[in-house]
């Protein structure tokens, strides 16, 4: 399966191809599309670089979109909230992190929610924003690492494995990950290892972003380095609150906005929608503690402009290979 999801890496370059997965249920190669009409176009790819149509999966899907968009200005900040950049972009803020590689605090959000993703160029980030005169500043981009193209460079820092990942198509900008950081300027602005806490949780459907009060907190315990299939994971992002859902693809190879096409990716079945880009995802623990497992970037749009019930994620373990790791937790 996965030998698959390498020869048919260019796949994604064909107009309307949204995903490439190696899928654990059919064990075969899936690839998403936005209308069957591309179905032709793809199974003659396929076969003129000799993968058989028994071991292809077509299956209609939407785009991928960033979702862009707690609102309340809370200190000491924490992950969940929404935060601005200096040129009004909202998004939420995954967490409040140690970054090894500075030795400085700040937080993390999505590369797409700098001025110049794959690049730093110092943007600030306000929390929660729109206060005059920047009087709620609290962090500047510091690491947003450039993407790499074929033939596959490897990223800095370098992977324990010495070798970028295979499957970035010709011609397009891979990344592992849709995240920055941007470190603090005061260390007590932030604390690290907290997630703002909503008063509800929901499936399908946008949750209240209602803080019981701005000291409600879920506590992060610990990491995990991807997730299964099927695995029940929430999130919490300032624009449809806390949600939950399962995990229904894995290490998906997907297509974003701008050429870019991020490797190794995670699909939720649960609400999210613009403003939630930046959402740490975890898997909750019996004793109501988290573990942190990803960084929500996007998901598919809807026709309609209704709420998306699905959303795409990068894993902490592909955010530390790029970053250069950090501290989640004290």
């Amino acid at each position: 399966m996965e030998e698959y999801k390498v020869i048919l890496a260019d796949v994604l370059n064909l107009p309307g191809v949204v995903f490439i997965d190696a899928d654990e249920n059919c064990q075969c190669a899936v690839v998403g599309v936005t209308n069957q009409s591309i179905k032709a176009a793809v199974l003659s790819f396929a076969s003129l670089h000799g993968v058989p149509s028994s071991a292809l999966q077509i299956e209609e899907t939407s785009t991928i979109d960033y979702y862009d968009d707690l609102s309340s200005k809370v200190r000491p900040a924490k992950g969940g909230l929404r935060v601005e950049n200096e040129d009004g972009a909202y998004c939420t803020m995954t967490a409040v992190v140690f970054s090894s590689a500075l030795q400085k605090k700040g937080l993390l959000t999505n590369s797409h929610c700098t001025r110049s993703r794959n690049s730093v160029d110092g943007i600030e980030f306000f929390q929660a924003g729109g206060a005059l005169f920047s009087s709620d500043f609290i962090a500047r981009e510091a690491i947003d690492p450039a993407g790499f193209t074929r033939p596959e460079v490897v990223p800095t820092p370098m992977p324990a494995s010495g070798t970028a990942p295979a499957g970035c198509p010709t011609g397009r900008i891979c990344r592992l990950s849709d995240a920055a950081f941007a470190s603090f300027d005061s260390s007590t602005v932030g604390v690290v290892g907290q997630i703002a806490k909503p008063i509800a949780t929901c499936t399908l459907t946008p949750c209240s972003s209602v803080l019981g009060s701005p000291n409600d907190f879920l506590q992060i315990s610990d990491v995990m380095d991807g997730a299964a299939q099927g695995i029940a994971v929430e999130k919490v992002g300032f624009r449809t609150g806390q949600t939950r859902g399962e995990v229904t693809r894995t290490c998906v190879n997907a297509n974003a906005p701008d050429s870019i096409t991020l490797l190794c990716q995670y699909f939720v079945a649960a609400a999210a929608d613009h403003g939630d880009s930046g959402s740490p995802v975890f898997v909750t623990e019996s004793d109501g503690s988290v573990r942190l497992i990803g960084v929500l970037w996007g998901g598919p749009v809807t026709a309609d402009g209704s709420t998306p019930t699905s959303y795409v994620f990068s894993s902490i373990m592909n955010l530390d290979t790029e970053l250069g790791g950090f501290e989640y937790h004290e």
